[in-house]
C-alpha cells in the first residue's frame, strides 16, 4: 500500500497529537475511510512511523539520545503501537449506533509512562 497522487482511492485520515515526548509522539487518529493498512501508511507518509511497524517503518527505530531503557522498550516493542479505544457502528438495518471501548494494552501504557518521563525530566514534554 502506499500514498498516489493519481489514480489510487480516497482516503482520509484525521490525526491530532496528545502528547509529544523526545522523539516520539501520541496522536488521537480518526477514519473517514476504512483503506487496507491506513492509518499505518499514512503516518509512514508523513514521518510518523508507528513504534513496532516492521513494514511501513522506513527508518531504522535508533534513538542513542534515549536512555537505556527506552531503547530497550522500544526495541522489544513486537508488534504495532496502535490501539484501538472505541469502536462505533450503525446497524444498516435498524440505524441504531452501536459502540465498544477497550483499554489501552498495558504495554503501550508502559512505554508511555516510560517516554513520559523521560520527557518531563528532560522540561521538552507539553501533554
Amino acid at each position: 500500500m502506499a500514498v498516489l497522487k493519481r489514480g489510487g482511492k480516497d482516503a482520509i485520515t484525521h490525526y491530532r497529537v496528545l502528547a509529544r515526548f523526545r522523539q516520539q509522539s501520541l496522536l488521537a487518529v480518526h477514519l473517514e475511510t476504512g483503506r487496507t493498512h491506513q492509518i499505518r501508511v499514512h503516518l509512514s507518509h508523513i514521518r510518523y512511523p508507528i513504534v513496532g511497524d516492521q513494514t511501513y517503518c522506513t527508518r531504522r527505530m535508533h534513538f542513542p539520545e534515549l536512555p537505556k531503557a527506552i531503547q530497550i522498550a522500544l526495541k522489544a516493542f513486537t508488534h504495532q503501537a496502535l490501539h484501538a479505544y472505541k469502536l462505533s457502528l450503525t446497524h444498516p438495518v435498524t440505524k441504531v449506533t452501536h459502540e465498544w471501548k477497550a483499554p489501552m494494552p498495558m504495554d503501550m501504557q508502559n512505554l508511555i509512562q516510560l517516554l513520559q518521563d523521560d520527557a518531563a525530566a528532560h522540561h521538552d514534554y507539553d501533554a
